[in-house]
């Protein structure tokens, strides 16, 4: 079963000598996993050592912070960037207020003081009962004039908001849909056993349509070398980075570029 794992705190997940984890109680091999997302109150220094410890225990996944606008101060998301092959969001909370009489100075000033640091994509959280198509064009045109134009609007997420599904005339808004897995994976990570993620393995439940998801609240132990993987393991394999459906960016020969740093968020249209 391909599912990503999201972290909500220091938890370790065991991993066997086979490389299998337990996921929902059932054996898997870790390359089921395309991704390793971190939930976190915050990215202080000990969450930022853990962070970088499991990316070596955990190694294969992409590995994904998400950075909060509205909480985290600019020193979190620097301590972010400093770590070489994680992959970051930020995320921003757009409420009623923000859609009736413009986005919030302070939200304002939060964001241009981060522009100058790198993180993939920027996620509208809609906090609003009004985000209706219009209003979502106005305010992504708007959040990408306050980036200096280093993003898109076409490529600012919006997570659980009726906009999030995708239609017929659209593809999802989702954080991390199935095509903003792929282009992550093929930005970040080198091993091509690992699962990708297709339509198929997004879920749709309580406004989110990102690929499906366990967190993790506690840790989970290693099952014994010889567990067996449960049925229904995935054969789906990512055979080749350049082969990607849906027009995903060609793997880099290098990770993300530390010096110099990019100018606010990657837009990946800019690559296909």
């Amino acid at each position: 079963m391909i599912s990503s794992l999201i972290l909500t705190g220091r938890y370790n997940v065991g991993v066997n000598s086979s490389n299998r984890i337990m996921l929902n109680g059932e054996v898997t091999p870790l390359t089921d996993v395309p991704f390793i997302r971190y939930r976190f109150n915050d990215f202080g220094e000990e969450n930022i050592s853990f962070v970088k410890a499991n990316m070596q225990h955990l190694h294969g996944p992409c590995h994904l912070a998400e950075y909060d606008l509205s909480t985290m101060p600019k020193e979190q998301l620097e301590a972010l960037n400093d770590i070489d092959g994680l992959a970051i969001y930020a995320y921003i909370d757009i409420d009623d207020a923000d859609l009736a009489t413009g986005i919030d100075p302070e939200k304002v000033e939060k964001l241009k003081s981060v522009s100058e640091l790198y993180f993939d994509r920027l996620i509208i959280r809609d906090k609003s009962s009004m985000m209706y198509p219009l209003a979502a064009d106005k305010i992504t045109f708007a959040l990408s004039d306050i980036l200096g134009g280093a993003v898109k609007a076409s490529d600012i997420g919006i997570c659980c908001s009726p906009l999030t599904p995708r239609t017929p005339n659209s593809e999802s808004k989702a954080c991390l849909s199935a095509v903003w897995a792929r282009r992550l994976m093929a930005d970040y990570i080198d091993n091509v056993d690992i699962a990708t993620p297709t339509a198929n393995h997004e879920c749709c439940g309580d406004g989110c349509c990102c690929i499906r998801a366990f967190t993790v609240t506690c840790d989970i132990p290693a099952p014994a070398n010889d567990a067996k993987v449960a049925d229904g393991g995935s054969s789906e394999k990512k055979s080749d980075k350049k082969s990607n459906s849906d027009g995903a960016a060609e793997a880099k020969e290098a990770k993300k570029p530390k010096e110099p740093k990019p100018k606010g968020v990657v837009s990946f249209n800019d690559l296909v």
